[in-house]
C-alpha cells in the first residue's frame, strides 16, 4: 500500500514538474518573439477561424436555400396534383380504382356528388311525409309518406332519379360520357318539374357538363393550319402562306 501511495505522488510530481517545464518554455520563447509578430500571428489566426465560420454559415444558408426551394417545388406539384378535374386527362393512362379515376376526369367530381345528392334527396323523399290523407282537401297538411301512401309502388317515383345519377357515374370513363350526362341532365330536371327535390342533383350534372366542356374543349382548340391571316405580329401565317403558294 505504502509503495502504490509513493508511485502515485511521484507521478504527480512528474506532471507538475513537466507543466512547470512547459510554461517556462512558452513564456521564454514569447520573451524572444518581437510584439509585432505575436500581434500579426494572433489575428491571421482569428481571421482564419472567421473565414472558416462564414463559409460554413454561407454553405449552410445555400442548403437551406436549396432544400427550401426544393420543398416548395414538391409543394407545388402536390397541389398542381390535387386540384381533381382541372386538366384534361388520358382515361387509358389512369391509375387506381373506378371512383379515382372518375373523379380526375374534368366534370367527373360533380357527377359523382350529384350521385350522392340524388341518393340523399330519394332518401329523404321516402321518409318525409309529402302525401295528405285520402280524401284530404287541397293544401291539407302532409301526414304519409309515399311508401305509406302507395306502397312498393313508390318506387316508380324513387328509380328514375336514382336510374339516371348511376347511369352519369356508369357512363364517366366513356368516350361519350358529356353526352350521357348531358342527358341525364335533362331527364332529371324534367323530372323535378314532378319532384323538386331531385332539382339539385339535375344542376349538379349540368354544371359538370358545362365544367368538362369548357376544360376539354376550351384548352383543345388551336390555330387551324391553312387558316388566311396574320400573327400578333403582324407576318402571314405558314397555313396562309402554304395557301396563297398552292
Amino acid at each position: 500500500m505504502a509503495s502504490n501511495r509513493n508511485d502515485v505522488a511521484r507521478q504527480k510530481r512528474a506532471r507538475q514538474n513537466r507543466a512547470q517545464r512547459e510554461a517556462l518554455s512558452a513564456r521564454t520563447k514569447a520573451a524572444a518573439t518581437p510584439r509585432e509578430e505575436r500581434v500579426a500571428a494572433a489575428v491571421a489566426a482569428s481571421g482564419s477561424g472567421e473565414r472558416g465560420a462564414g463559409g460554413n454559415r454561407a454553405g449552410n444558408d445555400r442548403k437551406n436555400s436549396d432544400a427550401k426551394g426544393a420543398s416548395t417545388s414538391s409543394a407545388r406539384e402536390s397541389m398542381a396534383q390535387g386540384r381533381l378535374g382541372e386538366t384534361p386527362v388520358d382515361i387509358d393512362t389512369l391509375e387506381g380504382s373506378f371512383l379515382s379515376k372518375l373523379v380526375r376526369v374534368p366534370g367527373g367530381l360533380q357527377v359523382v356528388m350529384a350521385a350522392v345528392l340524388g341518393l340523399v334527396m330519394a332518401v329523404m323523399v321516402s321518409v318525409t311525409k309529402t302525401v295528405p290523407p285520402e280524401g284530404a282537401k287541397a293544401g291539407a297538411k302532409a301526414t304519409r309518406t309515399l311508401f305509406e301512401a302507395y306502397g312498393p309502388t313508390a318506387l316508380l317515383f324513387l328509380g328514375p332519379p336514382l336510374v339516371l345519377v348511376g347511369n352519369a357515374v356508369v357512363f364517366g370513363l366513356h368516350a361519350k360520357r358529356r353526352r350521357m350526362w348531358t342527358m341525364s341532365a335533362v331527364m332529371l330536371g324534367i323530372f323535378s318539374l314532378f319532384m323538386p327535390q331531385f332539382l339539385f342533383p339535375a344542376g349538379m350534372l349540368g354544371y359538370g357538363v358545362l365544367r368538362a366542356k369548357r376544360i376539354e374543349d376550351g384548352l383543345s382548340r388551336r390555330r387551324r393550319p391553312g387558316r388566311r391571316g396574320k400573327d400578333r405580329d403582324g407576318t402571314e401565317s405558314a397555313g396562309a402562306i402554304e395557301a396563297q403558294a398552292s
